[in-house]
């Protein structure tokens, strides 16, 4: 059985490294990039008491909502 082992230069998660080493498809980096676009955009329209309900503040949210898309 031959197991992929992520190159030493990629952080786990990392997708477009991923991408570059072969090890996932361009349409399922796609997906996960517009899959953080949108999860950062619904933290930056929800409400000072929903984002409290997560754990979470609105510095939080629009901190995670300025991140590049490519980012974790």
């Amino acid at each position: 059985m031959t197991t992929l082992a992520h190159p030493q230069s990629t952080r786990p998660g990392d997708a477009a490294a991923l991408l570059r080493a072969g090890l996932t498809s361009p349409f399922r980096v796609l997906h996960l990039w517009w899959s953080r676009h949108s999860a950062r955009q619904a933290l930056l329209e929800m409400d000072d008491h929903r984002l409290s309900d997560i754990g979470l503040t609105r510095g939080d949210a629009v901190i995670e909502w300025q991140k590049a898309f490519w980012e974790r």
